[in-house]
């Protein structure tokens, strides 16, 4: 895959799928218009619970047409299946163990960034408090996992 940076500092994939798993829809859209804006190929893929971020993994369903996740970012907080359960499931499973999971969470608690990595987290991120900061971390994201980072290809 490869990609270029313009001079305008926008990052651009051929083709990269990013699915967010974030209960809270504000959160959602502020880090999709960030990620638009610095990668505007980028296809992000939102859903609200563990439950349905497996689905769309396993392209059931509604998530049928989905041509493969290329990283997953994940909230550990949420109702129902969380971030923590989200994260084992993918891990565990012999296909998708390879997908870069990026926990983003407001926890700052030690022990949650300890345990998510040894779920085999492959990252974790403060959630940003600030529309800068937001914007800040979608460049992130997407000029690491795009530009710098060798990626199994996708299923």
């Amino acid at each position: 895959m490869e990609s270029v940076d313009g001079e305008d500092g926008e990052v651009r994939p051929q083709r990269f799928n990013v699915l967010l798993v974030e209960d809270n829809a504000a959160d959602a859209r502020l880090f999709e218009m960030a990620l638009r804006e610095v990668a505007p190929r980028v296809s992000l893929f939102w859903v609200a619970t563990g439950a349905e971020a497996i689905e769309a993994l396993r392209r059931g369903d509604r998530f049928k047409d989905i041509l493969g996740i290329d990283i997953v970012i994940v909230d550990l907080n949420m109702p129902g299946t969380n971030g923590f359960e989200t994260l084992d499931t993918i891990k565990k499973d012999p296909v998708r163990m390879v997908t870069p999971v990026l926990v983003m969470s407001s926890s700052a608690d030690p022990d949650d960034i300890r345990r998510s990595y040894a779920m085999g987290a492959n990252t974790y991120f403060m959630k940003p408090i600030t529309l800068e900061g937001v914007h800040h971390l979608a460049f992130t994201i997407a000029r690491y996992w795009l530009e710098l980072a060798a990626l199994s290809a996708g299923d």
